[in-house]
Parts: C-alpha cells; structure tokens; sequence
C-alpha cells in the first residue's frame, strides 16, 4: 500500500510540474504563469469531472481537503485522477486537527497520520491517493492531494 501511494504521489508531483501553470522549474525565457487549459487531453470526455466513490466527484474530494486560507499553487486533472497543491500558513498542529475532521468527513478511508521530520502523511483508500504536508519555508507548509481511481 505505502509502495503505491508514494507511486500515486510522485506521479502528481510529476505531472503537476510539467502542467501549463505548473511550478516546475523555471526555465529562462519560458514564462511560469501560462494559463491552463480546461478540458485538455487528460479530462473526461466533455470535460466532466472523473466520478469519486458515494457519488461525488474526485475534484471535489480533493479540494474538500485542502484547508481554509491556503493559496492554491496548481491542480491538475489526469486521467482518473486529480491533484492538488497549495500552500498554508497553519501549524502543523493546526493541519493535524483539520485533517482529523476532514478526511472522515469525506467519508474516505485513511491510515495516518504518519509524521516524519516536519512531514506529515495520510493515505486514502476508496479512492486511492494521500495528503502529504511539507515544509514549505516562509509560506508556511506545501500540501500535495491526490485522489484516483485503480
């Protein structure tokens, strides 16, 4: 299970940094604040969103995850699966106790969460994905959720 989420997780990551609007590396010459394009090659077909588990949707669920007054740095559909990344001026205290609410309010199972380092996880079954939270400097912490289907 660990092997998988951490494979769930550096895919999103991946595919964050090289989506239009990511936060890749910058490259001189190439601008870093390029709109995205709704509805690209790896949406649904009418740019629906992809189906959660209890009828909902996995955009939502994601974004149901992100805690209040953070700063939304990218989201990016992908196939069956959605990420996001935002940063959070919260303690890490404060993002304990908002996941301790939020996750089994999304009514998705999790283990964690797991702290190593200043780095907190949480990993999601039904559907698969996790919550990582890390150091993220003067912005406080750098959350990355994904959610998907297998």
């Amino acid at each position: 299970m660990s092997a998988r989420l951490l494979s769930l997780l550096v895919l999103g990551m991946v595919i964050v940094a090289c989506s239009p609007g990511g936060t890749g590396p910058t490259v001189p010459g190439v601008p870093t604040n390029a709109p995205t394009v709704p509805g690209g090659p790896d949406s649904t077909p009418g740019g629906a969103p992809t189906a959660a588990p209890g009828g909902g949707d996995l955009e939502s669920l994601a974004r149901a995850l992100v805690p209040p007054g953070s700063a939304e740095v990218s989201a990016v559909p992908a196939g069956g699966s959605f990420t996001v990344i935002a940063t959070t001026p919260m303690t890490l205290d404060q993002l304990k106790a908002f996941y301790a609410q939020a996750i089994p309010a999304t009514g998705v199972s999790f283990t964690g969460p797991l702290e190593v380092a200043g780095t907190l996880t949480y990993a999601l079954t039904n559907p698969d994905g996790g919550v990582v939270v890390t150091p993220g400097g003067d912005q406080g912490f750098l959350i990355t959720i994904s959610v998907g289907q297998t």
